[in-house]
């Protein structure tokens, strides 16, 4: 009967060291693509040291693809409307597309979004014209609105440093907040947009 015992336990011993070295060298499949970010309208993928980004319109073409260094973010900010932006530290680029009109806005630099009697427009600071200036306009066409803002506006090396916080506060009336003059005052104004 010991026999039996020893000679069972060996068989298992044996058995159980040959299928441990038989998977041993077998290694787990990985993917050389990773999707990190899907829905019906856009993907995120990470391949290798790269990240692939592709916005899709309502019938499922690629109306955008592309390759980053760092990892885009993307978000649905309505129901046919998708931001992408990448970038960091002081510089921010953001880039809109209606996926059902399909339509590509301008590439903007650290942008914010607001809506204006259900339409979308976009709210930044810029050097025009050798002056810095608050833009609120269309996100797709500045010929359906388009506005250009003069004030004393701190001197800044990033244009958005100067504006601090954007409000809708009805259909037609905006407020800003913004840094004034060589002591950065906080100034707080009611725009009418109209």
């Amino acid at each position: 009967m010991r026999k039996r015992i020893f000679c069972a336990c060996l068989i298992f011993i044996c058995f159980t060291f040959f299928a441990c070295e038989s998977f041993k060298g077998e290694q787990p499949k990985t993917e050389s693509e990773l999707i990190l970010v899907q829905n019906e309208y856009y993907t995120i993928k990470k391949k290798n040291n790269e990240y692939i980004g592709m916005i899709y319109d309502v019938n499922g073409n690629i109306m955008k693809k592309e390759i980053f260094k760092k990892e885009p973010r993307v978000r649905l900010v309505s129901p046919e409307i998708v931001e992408l932006n990448n970038g960091g530290g002081n510089e921010t680029w953001t880039i809109f597309f209606d996926v059902a009109k399909l339509l590509t806005s301008p590439v903007y630099s650290n942008v914010s979004l607001i809506y204006i009697n259900n339409e979308k427009m976009i709210v930044y600071m810029d050097f025009i014209d050798g002056a810095l200036k608050l833009v609120i306009r269309d996100i797709f066409d500045k010929k359906n609105y388009y506005r250009e803002i003069v004030r004393d506006f701190s001197e800044v090396a990033i244009p958005n440093d100067a504006l601090i916080n954007v409000k809708v506060i009805t259909d037609n009336i905006l407020r800003i907040t913004y840094l004034v003059g060589d002591d950065y005052t906080e100034k707080e104004e009611d725009i009418a947009l109209v």
